[in-house]
């Protein structure tokens, strides 16, 4: 399992070149699959432009580096599609709260990268009394038991 902040930050590297492409900036999740649709660069280095890997191009994810296939699978953030929503959106500017009041915090991921729960906040001191929970992804409680 992978949270969702352990992917933002992490460098991305080319197999091809063998060369740094950058950091994750942010990643996307496809809002039907509820999974890890692709990740951001941030800016480029010629010019301002946020670059974008769709989550096809995504050789591996290692706890400690992203391998893309080439510098050429790096694309314009506008061909992102609109059934995408922005890690850094969710996490920021949207407050999700379960019916006993809890807030979800961050995303968990599986192996095959798709949300397989969440990381919930009770708020600041109740997480340093209790620490902070994780609930799995409702409809897929039947498969995480099997």
């Amino acid at each position: 399992m992978m949270m969702g902040r352990d992917l933002c930050g992490l460098p991305v590297f080319s197999w091809v070149k063998g060369s740094y492409l950058g950091r994750v900036a942010d990643f996307f999740i496809n809002n039907e699959k509820k999974a890890l649709a692709g990740i951001s660069l941030g800016k480029s280095f010629s010019g301002k432009r946020i670059l974008w890997v769709d989550e096809k191009k995504i050789l591996k994810i290692y706890k400690d580096g992203i391998i893309i296939a080439s510098p050429s699978d790096l694309k314009k953030i506008r061909d992102v599609g609109f059934d995408h929503v922005s890690y850094h959106d969710f996490t920021r500017n949207v407050q999700i709260f379960l019916k006993e009041g809890e807030i979800i915090s961050d995303l968990v991921f599986d192996q095959q990268y798709v949300i397989s729960g969440y990381e919930i906040s009770g708020g600041l001191w109740k997480d340093l009394a209790d620490g902070r929970k994780y609930y799995p992804r409702y409809d897929k409680i039947g498969q995480i038991s099997k």
